[in-house]
C-alpha cells in the first residue's frame, strides 16, 4: 500500500518512504539544509555545526583596499594643499601691496628731498646729488648682495 502526501506540504524526513537527498550545494548526505534564521543556540555557540570557513581577502580585495587608501590620502593631500595655496596667494598678495607701498614711499621721500634741496640751490643741482645718493645705494645693495653669494 503507498501512502499518498498532499501537494500543499513538501516532503520531510517525518514522510514514510521518502528518501532524503542532498537538494543543494548546501546539504551534504545525511543532513538537512537550516535556513540561517533558523539555527539554534547550540549551533550559534558554534559546535561545529553547517559552519563555512571564513571568505580569504582575494587580490582584488585587496587593491580595492589600496585603491580606498589611496583616493583617502590624496583627498587629505588635496584639503592641505589648497591651504597652502591660498596661504601662499595671501603672502604674494600681501607681499605685492607692500613692495607698490614702499617704491610709493621712496617716490615721495625722493620728491621731499628734491624740494628741499631746490630751496638752497638750483634745481639742476639738487637733481643731481639725488641721482649721485641713490647710485651710491644702489651700489652698496649690490656689494652687499655679491658679498652674501660668495
Amino acid at each position: 500500500m503507498v501512502e499518498q502526501v498532499s501537494s500543499s506540504s513538501p516532503p520531510t524526513s517525518h514522510s514514510p518512504g521518502v528518501a532524503q537527498m542532498p537538494h543543494g550545494p548546501q546539504e551534504k548526505a545525511g543532513q538537512s539544509f537550516t535556513h540561517p534564521a533558523e539555527h539554534t543556540d547550540a549551533q550559534a555557540k558554534g559546535d561545529g555545526r553547517d559552519k563555512k570557513p571564513a571568505p580569504k581577502a582575494g587580490i582584488l580585495n585587496e587593491v580595492t583596499n589600496i585603491f580606498i587608501a589611496a583616493t583617502d590620502l590624496v583627498e587629505a593631500e588635496g584639503r592641505m594643499l589648497r591651504w597652502a595655496v591660498i596661504r601662499t596667494a595671501i603672502a604674494v598678495g600681501l607681499a605685492i601691496a607692500s613692495v607698490v607701498l614702499a617704491i610709493t614711499g621712496v617716490v615721495i621721500l625722493v620728491y621731499d628731498l628734491y624740494l628741499l634741496l631746490a630751496l638752497y640751490m638750483p634745481r639742476v643741482a639738487a637733481v643731481g646729488i639725488i641721482g649721485v645718493f641713490f647710485l651710491l645705494l644702489a651700489g652698496g645693495a649690490l656689494w652687499t648682495i655679491r658679498r652674501i653669494l660668495r
